[in-house]
């Protein structure tokens, strides 16, 4: 069993350029032994801690703040391997803070390493990836209020052209009836007018109802996807927020 237990086992530092960045490591005594740390890396100019040594009573636990000095560019390299060093060993009740300094080097017995790896994250990259989404937001926000006004032009022209066109059939119907005058008698030509009023009166209902239903079935999807994209795009403002 380990003398400590380290939280978390990679430091990631979530860091802007020209500002310091930190991070907090968590160590617990879980035994029931007094247990003295050391905190150190192996680059000193880079980072400095909180306290690099202390003594843990059994049980105990403590916060370990690491902070990293400002940068003035993004490093090539955004991991690195073993950057924090943990160094623990048993102590006993009469060692202090200041006699841990020479515990690791006098006194013999057990101590254990514990590296930790570093990794860089630089912040300006994920305010990118919320503009993005926020902008693909938008898009699909846009695109929902124009594809809505879309089937309502659509709509309309098919109002009007469907006018237009039974505006057509009756007026070649009328041009058949005058032409068949000339050559028919009175009885066919009744009979004429009879079956075209039949075929308007039979089937007009029927196609004006079933587009009806279409547009409203294309309104319904319409506004439903309409809905959405105002529920997203909200989410997303109050993400943000």
């Amino acid at each position: 069993m380990p003398l400590l237990e380290i939280e978390p086992p990679k430091l990631t530092f979530r860091f802007e350029l020209r500002r310091r960045a930190s991070c907090t490591i968590r160590l617990s005594n879980n035994t029931d032994q007094y247990v003295a740390f050391k905190v150190s890396t192996k680059n000193p100019d880079k980072y400095f801690c909180s306290f690099n040594y202390g003594i843990l009573l059994p049980g105990s636990s403590c916060l370990v703040k690491v902070t990293m000095h400002s940068l003035t560019r993004i490093p090539s390299c955004m991991q690195y391997k073993d950057e924090i060093s943990i160094k623990s060993a048993v102590a006993t009740r009469r060692d202090t803070v200041e006699s841990c300094k020479k515990l690791f080097k006098e006194r013999g017995g057990r101590v254990e390493f514990h590296p930790l790896d570093v990794v860089y994250v630089h912040q300006s990259s994920n305010f990118q990836r919320q503009n993005q989404n926020q902008r693909h937001d938008g898009n699909m926000f846009v695109r929902g209020i124009t594809f809505i006004l879309l089937c309502f032009i659509f709509g309309y022209l098919v109002v009007k052209i469907l006018q237009f066109i039974w505006t057509v059939v009756f007026v070649i119907a009328l041009f058949v009836i005058n032409m068949a005058k000339r050559w028919v008698s009175d009885s066919i030509e009744e009979w004429i007018n009879n079956t075209l009023v039949y075929l308007c009166i039979q089937f007009l209902p029927v196609i004006l109802e079933t587009l009806l239903y279409r547009c409203i079935d294309s309104v319904a999807a319409s506004c439903e996807t309409f809905y959405e994209l105002c529920v997203r795009f909200l989410s997303a403002v109050f993400r943000q927020r």
